[in-house]
């Protein structure tokens, strides 16, 4: 499985995710075809380890990290990005399965901050995916 097809999972899980943004959506952090412009929007990338080889059956594992920016206006004490960060990693739950991608954690949210008129808030989810 290559980093491409598994960034395709990742993200079409985090298509399902209710209440996502309608009118931004959700764009690829590092397209530079994408429209940034508006909130709400999740800006996304995918973060990957070198492949690792089990050595009792020879498979091959892959861990990473899906990184998951929720963008909204600044104001209202990050409430709504925090709302979004927390529908994100309660859809991306420790054992949920996506093919063979695994969630292996909780998700890991450091807090938001201010970017000019924006406020962003990360959502880390670490994986790893059976080759």
């Amino acid at each position: 499985m290559t980093h491409e097809e598994i960034a395709d999972l990742l993200m079409g899980h985090l298509t399902t995710v209710p209440d996502r943004p309608e009118r931004n959506g959700i764009v690829w952090e590092d397209d530079p075809a994408t429209d940034k412009d508006g909130t709400p929007r999740w800006e996304v990338s995918v973060g990957h380890a070198p492949s690792r080889t089990r050595t009792l059956d020879h498979s091959q594992d892959k861990s990473g990290e899906l990184r998951v920016i929720v963008v909204t206006t600044f104001g209202q004490y990050g409430r709504d990005a925090k709302d979004h960060a927390k529908a994100i990693a309660a859809h991306f739950a420790p054992g949920t399965k996506i093919g063979p991608v695994k969630i292996v954690q909780e998700a890991h949210r450091p807090g938001g901050f201010k970017d000019g008129t924006e406020y962003r808030y990360p959502v880390l989810i670490r994986f790893r995916a059976l080759l």
